[in-house]
């Protein structure tokens, strides 16, 4: 039983060594690996560059059946890859004969393009290929510019007032290394910019380091006011290059305050507080160079001037009064000048004096008025030591008639007064009083 039992376990010692021995048979790959891939690039399109990688070096060629120890065996290409430092420059890689990398069998033989991403700009990588004996090689890919280079991928023109035209220049360069054939200049959108000069047709041929100048014009509106952008877009054989346009349209947008005083009675002065203001909205300086009022019931002290007005800002222009001499709707303007190119230069003034209706039988002056029983005849009492004066008008003003009223009563006719609202005022010497009434017939 013991025999049996040693010689069980000797089987199994024996099987697991040649298990082992076995797997490290097959671990082990003849002949060595120190040469690194190989790497050959050609032009293979515009902005392109196609580079074959080749693992195919063995010494002897082809490997012997049974290779040696120290025979050059390549094991096949393991990776491909930008390299990390110096950092790829506007450059992209595309792997063309596969995505992955087997071992068994390994790729002796692979393609790769590097492209620029803007052609107009030149190119920059460093390529790194890796082979599954631990070799690296290295190669620089630099690619010109294939299309025209643009003097600036922006240009900005600012901020130009709504009215104003700006023009600026963009000068395209021919940098490529070989002459070249603009086909196409044009705008995106044409809207606020527009080209000047220097678009197509007829194609323009620009020889190595010719260059070539658009000029651009910016024409903004009150559209502008929040900005306006394109894009200068020149074509060739190989693809196109870009200048990116912005511009704002400057707006200088005044507002000026209107008031109403209200009803106020005759020669009564009221004075608005804070005076009236003016506010520029827009988005440029707004700035008034004259303030004018003309009006026998209203007074403005303005303030001085030049003045400016900030983007979204309000001033006092000054003080303004309303001391009405005359009975009803009293109107003016206040008109202002500046560079506004939007808005309302006006400010409308309005005020009212007051009256009182007759058949309201109010006391004006001290002097009773009324209407007859017969509905035609206006009776005045007057209380007072002094003749006073009466004087019927309509409401634009035309006088009627006049009265002298005695210190006693006087009686009036209406029969040969127009009919319609009718004014009727008594002064005596002290501030004047008006009354209405209305005339039916």
């Amino acid at each position: 039983m013991k025999n049996r039992f040693h010689c069980c376990l000797a089987i199994v010692c024996v099987s697991a060594l040649s298990i082992a021995h076995a797997d490290e048979t097959q671990s082990i790959r003849p002949g060595i690996d120190t040469l690194p891939p190989q790497l050959t690039q050609s032009v293979t399109g515009c902005g392109v560059r196609t580079v074959e990688i080749t693992e195919t070096r063995n010494f002897p060629d082809p490997p012997a059946q049974q290779p040696g120890e120290r025979d050059q065996i390549d094991r096949g290409i393991a990776g491909i890859r930008f390299a990390t430092a110096p950092s790829p420059l506007n450059a992209r890689l595309v792997l063309v004969t596969d995505t992955e990398f087997p071992q068994d069998p390994a790729y002796t033989r692979f393609t790769v393009r590097v492209g620029a991403i803007d052609r107009s700009r030149e190119a920059r990588a460093v390529l790194e290929v890796r082979d599954f004996g631990s070799n690296v090689r290295t190669q620089e890919i630099v690619i010109p510019p294939s299309t025209p280079t643009m003097s600036t991928q922006l240009l900005s023109v600012g901020m130009i007032p709504v009215g104003n035209v700006e023009t600026k220049p963009v000068t395209v360069t021919n940098l490529t290394g070989t002459p070249t054939m603009i086909t196409g200049v044009r705008l995106a959108r044409a809207t606020a910019f527009s080209i000047l000069d220097g678009d197509t047709p007829p194609n323009i041929p620009l020889n190595v380091g010719e260059s070539h100048t658009v000029l651009v014009r910016y024409t903004p509106t009150l559209a502008s006011e929040g900005g306006d952008i394109d894009t200068v877009i020149v074509e060739t054989d190989c693809g196109r290059s870009t200048t990116a346009l912005n511009g704002v349209g400057g707006v200088m947008r005044i507002i000026v305050e209107d008031w109403n005083a209200g009803q106020r009675d005759r020669d009564d002065r009221i004075c608005k507080t804070g005076g009236l203001f003016v506010e520029n909205t827009g988005n440029s300086d707004l700035v008034i160079t004259s303030i004018d009022l003309t009006s026998a019931d209203f007074t403005l002290t303005p303030t001085s001037v030049p003045v400016t007005v900030a983007p979204n800002a309000r001033i006092s222009l000054g003080d303004v009064c309303f001391e009405a001499r005359a009975v009803g709707v009293a109107t003016a303007d206040v008109v202002v000048a500046s560079n506004a190119n939007d808005g309302d230069n006006r400010g409308a003034l309005s005020g009212e004096v007051a009256t009182t209706s007759v058949d309201d039988e109010a006391d004006m002056s001290g002097v009773d008025v009324r209407r007859d029983s017969d509905g035609e005849t206006f009776v005045f009492e007057n209380p007072t030591d002094n003749t006073l004066r009466i004087t019927i008008s309509d409401v634009v003003g035309r006088t009627i008639a006049t009265h002298s009223l005695p210190p006693s009563s006087l009686r009036v006719s209406s029969r040969s007064w127009p009919t319609g609202t009718i004014l009727i005022t008594i002064d005596g010497g002290r501030s004047p009083r008006t009354l209405t009434t209305t005339v039916s017939r």
